[in-house]
């Protein structure tokens, strides 16, 4: 390939897009690790109004889209990473319920109380909820359909694939470094008439958005008197020693006093961008139940070379286990054949005639009351479509192989509700099998009817 064929090649990168509350920041990464480069020809920033809502939303995003195809000549992108501002989204705490395994319920229910909460809007379905531990609130994230379409066509008139949507919450929440990662931690993002608090033990429990006057000065007294209703509405904040503050705007940077602790973004090859687009870099490994777009995490090569080795080694001593078995069965057919069979001893006791009827009496007297006669009638207890009448029982059970049997006299209107009767109770339960005995017709007033006595046996 020549020189001027490579100076020609485009060059491939991911664009970072930051939507914040009033503002769209984006930029184009080149390469990575040390030789991560961002081009100063692919960054634009986009105001939007402050009170032009989703359409003005919208409109920014086909601004970018315009900013990314007038350098296509020089940059191709082949995914598209989006941090957006919690004020553009709906987010609440789902209580947990055992309908919260089901994921339609569970969707159900998030569209219920995002509504109920007062937001009012298109939300994109499905609605993301958190993988938050069994039994636990769930947190779920409703994105604007008007969002979602935008971004859709920016990557498809780009030629590349949209890799996540995340909050702004969700990305601070899982890069910046806290104290106690287990025990309760909180965190503050602060933007242009923005101000979010996000909160939790261990994984992100809560967001809340909050409005702030722009301005110097304003934003730091605006935090100072957000968090201390914050910490008046949930006592358990107050004995926080630190809450991690983040300003996305120049406007809102300072160093507030304790408990606030400012968080430094700067540093790296993202230092020149806005802060915003800074996050959206240190947040492109997270792979979050609440990004808009599904993740489904690739195993590195690492990983799939220890899966390869797993499989290699679960299929040797597969086959290992196999010999051994096939050689363990050869080994006990041998010493079966060795082994002469084992005579049974039976021991008979001697009887005399005169003992002979009163011992079969005994024993048909004990079997009579080890009958079990509750079981014995809720079996023959005929559903209501079949019309036979249980007349009676004889219970002198007979004892033949492990099997005993009662004999049931039972009346039917028709031959057929006779037949259909005992395949009925040769179904049931406890019983193994049952016959017709016999039967006979009987003509009476009100017609005939058959009359028939039925063998049923069960196993001891």
């Amino acid at each position: 390939m020549s020189r001027a064929e490579r100076k020609a090649k485009p060059r491939v990168g991911v664009l970072y897009i930051a939507i914040g509350a009033g503002r769209l920041d984006g930029a184009l990464l080149l390469g990575s690790g040390r030789r991560a480069r961002w081009p100063e020809d692919a960054r634009f920033s986009l105001p939007m109004p402050p009170i032009g809502g989703e359409a003005a939303l919208l409109e920014a995003i086909a601004a970018a889209e315009r900013e990314m195809l007038a350098c296509a000549d020089k940059s191709a992108v082949c995914e598209v990473r989006v941090l957006v501002a919690d004020s553009w989204l709906a987010q609440t705490e789902l209580p947990w319920t055992m309908a919260m395994r089901r994921p339609a319920a569970a969707q159900a229910s998030a569209a219920t109380l995002i509504e109920l909460a007062g937001f009012d809007g298109d939300w994109a379905r499905p609605m993301s909820l958190d993988d938050a531990p069994y039994g636990l609130p769930r947190l779920a994230v409703a994105y604007p359909q008007t969002l979602i379409a935008g971004l859709e066509r920016l990557v498809a008139a780009l030629g590349a694939r949209l890799g996540s949507v995340l909050p702004f919450s969700v990305a601070a929440w899982e890069t910046i470094p806290r104290r106690g990662k287990q025990t309760l931690a909180a965190l503050a993002i602060l933007d242009r008439g923005l101000l979010v608090f996000a909160f939790g033990s261990g994984r992100l429990g809560e967001v809340a958005v909050r409005r702030s006057p722009p301005g110097d000065g304003e934003s730091a007294r605006s935090l100072r008197e957000s968090w201390r209703r914050m910490c008046l509405r949930r006592p358990e904040l107050a004995g926080l020693k630190s809450l991690t503050v983040i300003a996305l705007d120049a406007s809102a940077a300072g160093a507030p006093e304790a408990p606030f602790e400012p968080f430094d973004l700067s540093g790296g090859p993202a230092n020149g961008l806005p802060v915003s687009l800074r996050l959206a870099a240190r947040a492109h490994a997270v792979r979050h139940a609440l990004d808009a777009v599904p993740q489904h995490p690739h195993p590195s090569s690492g990983t799939r070379a220890a899966l390869a080795l797993g499989a290699v080694l679960l299929a040797a001593m597969t086959g290992q286990l196999i010999t051994n078995a096939r050689e363990i069965g050869a080994l006990a057919t041998r010493i079966d054949e060795i082994r002469p069979a084992p005579v049974p001893v039976v021991v008979e006791p001697a009887w005399s005639r005169g003992e002979l009827p009163r011992v079969h009496a005994v024993n048909a007297a004990i079997r009579e009351l080890n009958l079990p006669v509750a079981a014995i009638l809720r079996a023959l207890q005929p559903p209501p479509e079949i019309r036979v009448a249980v007349l009676g029982i004889d219970a002198s059970a007979v004892a033949d192989e492990g099997t005993r049997s009662v004999k049931v006299f039972a009346e039917a209107p028709t031959g057929a509700e006779m037949a259909r009767y005992v395949g009925f109770v040769s179904a049931r339960r406890p019983f193994i099998s049952a016959y017709l005995n016999k039967h006979e017709i009987v003509e009476a007033a009100a017609g005939r009817s058959f009359r028939f006595t039925l063998e049923v046996r069960w196993a001891d």
